[in-house]
């Protein structure tokens, strides 16, 4: 899975004029369902690059194994590394940083949201997958079965036209999508 994958969900309605978008990862909506379903009633999901610790912590300090020493340890580090840090006490608290966070970008720094999978490769294999699953209604699956056919990416590219009488899984809507990326001059 390239990482986009999980976002494509909440990505339905267009953003409306004055509301932000947030983008959440379907990974993350599971194991935060509260936060998920409060910024549903924004329509939009959102994802934002830095680390929100949700929770009072004295009493998960009291009720869990975590030493205090370790989250604070945890968090100077990140600090040193340039990554921010927010702290809520609760969902709703975690609802409203994100929503007006995404509404100061958005709405009055006039920023579009922008989703961008980060993953690191761990093999040129890895590499090539990532790089074909990021194309257009690709993913892992499909990238795979690609490079099963054409071996290199390179050749994969070369012969876009014939995806979808050659390669499993890939029809002539999907192709047709990829070799407009592949084929349409750039427009800023």
């Amino acid at each position: 899975m390239s990482g986009t994958e999980t976002l494509l969900p909440y990505l339905k309605e267009p953003a409306k004029e004055g509301q932000p978008t947030i983008i959440v990862d379907t990974r993350e909506a599971s194991a935060a369902p509260k936060i998920v379903k409060g910024l549903i009633k924004l329509k939009e999901v959102y994802v934002k690059p830095f680390i929100l610790i949700e929770g009072y912590l004295p009493i998960v300090y009291k009720f869990s194994k975590i030493q205090p020493a370790s989250v604070w340890g945890a968090m100077f580090a990140l600090a040193k590394q340039g990554i921010y840090m927010i702290h809520t006490n609760s969902h709703r608290e975690t609802i409203d940083f994100l929503y007006i966070a995404a509404k100061q970008e958005q709405i009055v720094e006039k920023r579009a949201p922008i989703v961008h999978a980060i993953k690191k490769t761990e093999t040129l294999g890895d590499a090539q997958i990532f790089f074909l699953a990021s194309l257009p209604n690709i993913g892992r699956e499909k990238a795979v079965s690609i490079l099963d056919l054409y071996q290199t990416p390179m050749n994969a590219l070369l012969n876009v036209d014939r995806w979808a009488k050659e390669a499993y899984g890939l029809g002539p809507v999907i192709t047709e999508r990829v070799r407009q990326v592949l084929h349409t001059p750039y427009r800023a």
